[in-house]
C-alpha cells in the first residue's frame, strides 16, 4: 500500500475517533442537563397538581436516558476507532495512541493518573525509540492537516 494511502487512512481514523468522542461528550452533557430540567418540571408538577407537567417530566427524563445510551454507544465507537488507529500505526511501526478509560481521566489528582501525574522519576531517561520503515518527516507531511 502506498504511503499516501496509509496517511489518508490514518487521517480519517483520527477524524472519526475525534467525531465519536465529541459526539459522546455532547450527548452526555445534554443528558445531564435534561435530567436537571426533568427534575425541576417533576417537582413543579407536584406543587401545581398538574398531570400534564408530570407527563412532560417523564418524557424529558426518557429522552435524557436515550441520549445517555447514545453517548455510551459513541464512547464505544471511539474506543473501536482507537483500536483501528492503533492497528494502522502498528503496521507503520509508529507509536500507538493510548486507550484511556473515562475513569482514568476523571480520577482524583494522584500519581497513577497519567493526565495528572506531576513529574516522573524517570523523566530524565530518553523515550524508547521506534524503528520506522518510512521517513517520519514524509509521513508527518502527509498527516499535516
Amino acid at each position: 500500500m502506498k504511503l499516501r494511502n496509509l496517511a489518508t487512512l490514518v487521517k480519517n481514523a483520527i477524524k472519526e475517533k475525534k467525531c465519536w468522542r465529541v459526539t459522546g461528550q455532547v450527548f452526555e452533557t445534554m443528558s445531564k442537563v435534561l435530567v436537571a430540567i426533568g427534575g425541576i418540571i417533576s417537582s413543579s408538577s407536584g406543587y401545581n397538581s398538574n398531570p400534564t407537567l408530570g407527563f412532560v417530566a417523564g418524557s424529558v427524563s426518557t429522552v435524557s436516558l436515550a441520549m445517555l445510551q447514545f453517548s455510551s454507544f459513541s464512547y464505544g465507537q471511539n474506543k473501536k476507532q482507537t483500536s483501528e488507529l492503533n492497528l494502522l500505526l502498528t503496521k507503520l511501526n509508529l507509536d500507538t495512541v493510548p486507550e484511556l478509560s473515562r475513569e482514568v481521566l476523571f480520577k482524583s489528582d494522584d500519581d497513577s493518573n497519567p493526565m495528572c501525574a506531576r513529574e516522573s522519576k524517570d523523566a530524565a531517561s530518553p523515550p524508547d525509540q521506534v524503528l520506522v520503515e518510512h521517513d517520519p518527516r514524509e509521513l508527518r507531511d502527509h498527516l499535516a492537516v
